[in-house]
């Protein structure tokens, strides 16, 4: 029974010096750090892309600053989820990139207009000439005046 005893006595002796460096606020946090803030909302957010002609098919819709992102489908729409504050960046090859931030609605209808910097030229190149033998396919001759013509 002593040896019992002792035992017991030398388990309850180790649990007290285990347990006299435990501090509650190591466990539970520090009192003096902020509080932690509340999660953002995401929220289901719809619209519609759109140019002057109909709606713009397989345009990109991003979030800024993430990789949360989808193309438009045939009728120009999209839904993702995103949180109010964030910014939408709407972009299409030829249009001027969009941005639109997410307030309290969840229905965009985002219009873009054509970048006209970027239709406004169009340069044609070519180099050396080649034996009609060579090509294959159809092929045709253009004259220096035809082209100067067209300019």
């Amino acid at each position: 029974m002593n040896l019992f005893f002792s035992k017991n006595t030398l388990l309850a002796g180790l649990c007290a010096v285990a347990l006299s460096g435990y501090s509650s606020s190591l466990y539970a946090g520090n009192s003096n750090s902020p509080e932690p803030t509340a999660v953002q909302q995401t929220k289901k957010i719809t619209g519609t892309v759109t140019d002057a002609m109909g709606p713009v098919i397989g345009a990109s819709v991003v979030i800024k600053g993430t990789s949360n992102g989808i193309a438009t489908d045939f009728d120009g729409n999209f839904t993702l989820n995103a949180s109010q504050g964030q910014t939408l960046v709407i972009s299409y090859i030829g249009y001027i990139t969009k941005e639109v931030k997410i307030g309290a609605q969840t229905h965009y209808n985002i219009t873009l207009e054509e970048d006209k910097k970027v239709l406004d030229e169009v340069v044609v190149v070519g180099y050396g000439t080649m034996k009609k033998s060579d090509i294959s396919g159809a092929s045709a001759t253009v004259g220096e005046n035809a082209i100067k013509g067209s300019i």
